[in-house]
C-alpha cells in the first residue's frame, strides 16, 4: 500500500504465487498506520464483497473498476 502524497510505502505483504490480490487485502488494511484510509484505490481484482465490507468498515471511499464478467452481466441485464 502506498501513501499517495508521498509515494511511500505504507505497508507491505509477501505472499505465495497461489494467494489471490483480494486474499491479501484485509491483511494489508490491518497493518497500523499513522494515517486514516480516505480511500482505496485498486484493480478489478479487488471485486470482492469482502473487499467492499472492509472498506466500509474502514469508512474509505471505494475506486474499483468491477469485474469485466460482471460488466458483460450488466450490459445483458439492461438488454432484457
Amino acid at each position: 500500500m502506498v501513501y499517495i502524497n508521498t509515494h511511500e510505502v505504507i505497508a507491505s505483504e509477501l505472499s505465495a504465487s497461489h494467494v489471490t490480490d483480494g486474499e491479501l487485502l484485509p491483511n494489508l488494511l490491518k497493518q497500523q498506520t499513522p494515517l486514516k484510509i480516505n480511500e482505496i484505490s485498486t484493480n478489478s481484482a479487488y471485486d470482492t464483497k469482502q473487499y467492499y465490507e472492509i472498506a466500509r468498515i474502514k469508512q474509505a471511499v471505494s475506486l474499483i473498476p468491477p469485474k469485466k464478467k460482471q460488466l458483460l452481466e450488466n450490459e445483458v441485464i439492461r438488454a432484457i
